[in-house]
């Protein structure tokens, strides 16, 4: 396990500080030759809370891979102000966000039925009926005969 003291002045002796961004930290301790998981775990490290050693990772992978609803006191921990959000509040604004249930069919009909039209027009094109019939010239028939 990596202690907090000793990555921070590793740090420092490279230059930059323990609250620099992720990605100048990653780039440090990358071109140090770190391995990759001893990177990540620097990186947890770093991201713990120093009394109650609970990380905050869980949060951010909340807010940017998922479209979970963050409940007020994770949003106090990661902006600093109170928020009064009750969940009802929550679960009406996810009703609003689905779609009903009569729209998933209604596209699928009209897809099928784009299809069977572009499919009966081609089959149409290709045998040369209905508006593709090329009727024959009636002069070339007369002038066939008359040969």
């Amino acid at each position: 396990m990596i202690d907090r003291t000793q990555l921070e002045s590793f740090l420092q002796a490279n230059g930059i500080k323990p609250t620099a961004n992720d990605e100048e930290i990653r780039s440090v301790l990358v071109s140090a030759k770190w391995g990759e998981d001893d990177v990540s775990t620097a990186m947890s490290v770093l991201s713990e809370n120093k009394v109650s050693y609970e990380t905050h990772i869980d949060t951010f992978r909340k807010v940017f891979r998922t479209d979970e609803a963050l409940t007020p006191q994770e949003i106090s921990y990661l902006l600093g102000i109170d928020v009064n959000v009750s969940s009802n509040q929550i679960t009406k604004q996810n009703r609003r966000k689905n779609t009903p249930l009569c729209v998933s069919p209604a596209i699928i009909l009209i897809g099928a039925a784009i299809a069977a039209f572009a499919a009966i027009g081609h089959i149409m094109y290709s045998q040369k009926i209905g508006p593709f019939y090329e009727a024959p010239n009636q002069t070339n028939l007369t002038r066939q005969q008359t040969n």
